[in-house]
């Protein structure tokens, strides 16, 4: 009876051994699997972070890309300023050029007009004269007076000629006035088209780097999508690690308990 008690005895405790063992093992396998779970956590929480990093650069580059649109609009309205300014001053100069040749061709009406003046105020004296001398013969004085009628009012209408003309070419120089305007308006705008050329070549530059930018964003963008894929098989891979952990938590509970009933029992 005493040795089948030693023998009860030394099964009990090499069976105590071998689950102090197999618990062990299941402790280890737990931690290693809380390991895991702390990883994946991990990196889920880095992609979340890429994910954030990624919408704040998309979020800059689409306000890079906003205002270098609105700056590219107020150059197409400079420029349409400047194609409109310069029409003006071609207008400006066909006027000018048409301008130019009335003038020519009234002064040349002037000088005709103060010939003819001249010589009309000439006759007109010389008939004037011949007036005073009183002639016996009526229809020779009748004559005389017709044709001195006749000058006054050639010389009125040359007079009339004249003033018009003098209008005409205060208008011209008022017009000339004008136009050394739009000469000065000219050189400010040659002077634009240098530094808004300088500016284009700028933009175009700025461009070109949104463009880069832009393929970056790509990138980054496919390397997420990589990534959330990634990130659904880690949480499938967690959910099965979380639900193998809570099952084994259970078997080292149970094992505890057949632990403690042992300790009990002894």
């Amino acid at each position: 009876m005493l040795l089948y008690n030693i023998d009860q005895d030394e099964g009990n405790q090499q069976q105590d051994t071998e689950n102090r063992q197999n618990n062990n093992q299941d402790y280890s396998y737990g931690n290693e699997q809380r390991r895991q779970v702390q990883q994946m956590e991990l990196e889920l929480q880095n992609a979340n972070n890429i994910d954030t990093q990624s919408e704040n650069n998309q979020q800059k580059a689409q306000q890079n890309q906003k205002s270098m649109v609105e700056e590219i609009d107020e150059d197409k309205i400079r420029q349409e300023k400047f194609d409109q300014k310069e029409k003006e001053f071609r207008d400006a100069q066909l006027r000018e050029k048409k301008m130019c040749m009335k003038v020519h061709f009234k002064n040349k009406q002037i000088i005709e007009i103060k010939k003819l003046v001249e010589q009309n105020t000439l006759t007109l004296q010389y008939y004037e004269q011949k007036k005073y001398l009183q002639p016996t013969d009526v229809n020779y004085s009748r004559s005389l007076l017709e044709e001195y009628c006749s000058l006054r009012d050639k010389i009125n209408k040359c007079n009339e000629t004249l003033r018009q003309l003098k209008i005409k070419r205060w208008d011209s120089e008022t017009f000339f006035q004008n136009l050394k305007d739009l000469q000065r308006q000219e050189e400010s705008l040659s002077s634009y088209i240098k530094i808004s050329e300088y500016t284009k070549e700028q933009k175009q530059q700025e461009i070109k780097r949104i463009e880069e930018y832009k393929e970056q964003i790509k990138k980054i963008n496919d390397e997420i999508e990589k990534l959330k894929e990634k990130h659904i098989q880690n949480s499938d891979n967690y959910s099965t690690i979380k639900l193998q952990l809570k099952e084994q938590n259970q078997k080292n509970e149970s094992l505890r308990q057949q632990i403690e009933s042992l300790k009990r029992n002894n």
